[in-house]
This record gives C-alpha cells, sequence and structure tokens, in this order.
C-alpha cells in the first residue's frame, strides 16, 4: 500500500513538473472538494 502512494506522489510531481502539470492539479483538487462536499450534504 505505501508503494502505491509513493508511485502516485511521484507521478503528482512529474505532472507539477510539467506546463500544465498545476492547472490539471488544481482542477482535480477542485473536483474532489466539490464531489466530498455533495456527498457530504446528501448525508
Amino acid at each position: 500500500m505505501k508503494r502505491n502512494i509513493k508511485i502516485i506522489f511521484i507521478t503528482l510531481l512529474e505532472m507539477v513538473k510539467n506546463i500544465g502539470g498545476v492547472f490539471i492539479m488544481l482542477n482535480v483538487m477542485l473536483c474532489y472538494t466539490f464531489f466530498l462536499l455533495n456527498y457530504n450534504l446528501h448525508l
């Protein structure tokens, strides 16, 4: 499990190194927080 997290972390770092990586990460985080907010509201 820890190895998978390490791989995900490394791929995220590689994405940040790219030009559009930061923009993609922001979009993913926005979608994720939006999903969590909707999920909590429906509970």
